[in-house]
């Protein structure tokens, strides 16, 4: 099973925050910053003094041009996944900029730690309930994979975020625009098992329409899912 933990992640997150802003865990602290209705710290509880970052993590400046925090690979991915609307500009960074971070990060963690990679894209699609990012990151996970010659995973990650009718048309159009038309077996397989779980007789009236790129025929005649055995 995949090792991805949305609680240990969010800690992780927090923890950061923390120790790039001691003001939100100093005791009696005037700002109104809280968590869950909380303060991190009772505030009867005296907090340590600001902590000094080690060196290795000030390599970095902000988009103002001061000195920046750089956070490990895994909690950046994290925090990126779940504010990134694909394709939506920001304040400090433009729409490409952003996705194409996002990717990189994928990419990177899709070949260093593949379980962990898949774990958070499932749930970006199942509990999170985002769809564009998880596509996107389930390409760019299978092209990362191909690209290092790794096996394994890339199946799983596709068929993972797959979880309405037309988004295995979806993601072979994203691939298609990004890649070319030549489809690896593994995003083939992870499309099929995909289509085996999400074509049904209601699917096809509400989904298979002409606003869509790729029609389920289109989709069935590219991947070549067989029968359901079941």
């Amino acid at each position: 099973m995949p090792h991805f933990n949305r609680q240990r992640a969010k800690s992780e997150a927090r923890n950061e925050i923390q120790a790039e802003i001691p003001g939100l865990t100093a005791g009696g602290a005037t700002s109104s910053l809280s968590t869950h209705g909380r303060w991190l710290l009772p505030p009867s509880v005296s907090a340590p003094g600001p902590r000094r970052p080690s060196e290795h993590r000030l390599h970095r400046l902000t988009h103002q041009g001061g000195t920046a925090y750089a956070r490990p690979p895994k909690t950046e991915l994290f925090l990126l996944a779940v504010a990134n609307m694909v394709g939506h500009h920001t304040f400090y960074e433009d729409a490409a900029a952003r996705d194409e971070r996002y990717e990189q990060l994928v990419r990177m963690l899709a070949v260093s730690d593949p379980e962990w990679t898949l774990g958070l894209l499932g749930w970006l699609r199942t509990e999170a309930h985002m769809r564009t990012a998880p596509l996107v990151g389930a390409a760019e996970f299978v092209r990362a994979r191909l690209d290092a010659g790794a096996v394994g995973f890339s199946r799983q990650a596709v068929s993972a975020v797959l979880q309405r009718a037309d988004e295995p048309g979806e993601l072979l159009a994203y691939w298609i625009s990004r890649h070319g038309r030549g489809l690896p077996q593994p995003l083939k397989r992870g499309v099929a098992d995909a289509v085996r779980r999400l074509y049904t007789g209601r699917a096809l009236l509400k989904y298979d329409t002409a606003s869509h790129p790729y029609r389920f025929a289109d989709v069935i005649e590219l991947t070549h899912p067989s029968p359901d055995p079941g």
